[in-house]
């Protein structure tokens, strides 16, 4: 209801996670070698990520693979996020050079690991995901602008991660010219 108090909503959602949470996950996280907290925090990524279900396996095994790289994650969800906390997000859909170069732990383009905590609510299948990843050598993904159900193109090499970011860059280029008349 719109006038419940952030305390009672806060025990609701915690209520709902001891409710989907399940002792074995716990087992899994510590196989994983990482927390509840971490794994959620992993499913948050996950969440905001991953639109199509099937893939969601997929995208936490990107998450996973350059974990053990100790790459940056490079997850522009947690870019928005980190806009959001500063009140800097423009809300349009877009990523913005001042959002990237942001200095905050949750930028994970500019910090390695995981960040300080979750940037979502996990449904399930994003837990489930985090949980048990697929078993890729992928390093990215980058949505496949040829479809618009947010799908995306898997990677395992910079090169044709960067080809896959010249052509929805160009698509979205062409998407733009169109929704402003060809201007």
């Amino acid at each position: 209801p719109p006038n419940t108090k952030p305390e009672e909503l806060i025990e609701i959602m915690v209520k709902r996670f001891r409710k989907e949470w399940k002792p074995e996950w716990s087992v899994q996280a510590a196989n994983l070698k990482h927390t509840p907290r971490e794994i959620v925090t992993i499913a948050s990524l996950i969440e905001t990520e991953a639109k199509l279900r099937d893939e969601r396996p997929i995208i936490s095994s990107v998450i996973y693979n350059r974990l053990n790289r100790d790459m940056a994650l490079g997850v522009d969800s947690t870019i928005v996020y980190a806009s959001k906390l500063e009140g800097r997000w423009r809300n349009d859909g877009k990523v913005y050079k001042s959002d990237v170069e942001r200095r905050s732990p949750y930028n994970t383009r500019i910090y390695s690991g995981l960040p300080p905590g979750p940037v979502a609510s996990p449904g399930r299948s994003a837990l489930e995901a985090a949980l048990y990843p697929a078993q890729t050598s992928y390093l990215y993904y980058v949505r496949e602008p040829a479809r618009n159900d947010g799908a995306h193109n898997f990677y395992d090499n910079d090169r044709d991660f960067g080809q896959g970011v010249q052509a929805l860059r160009k698509w979205e280029q062409q998407r733009d010219a169109q929704s402003n008349g060809g201007k």
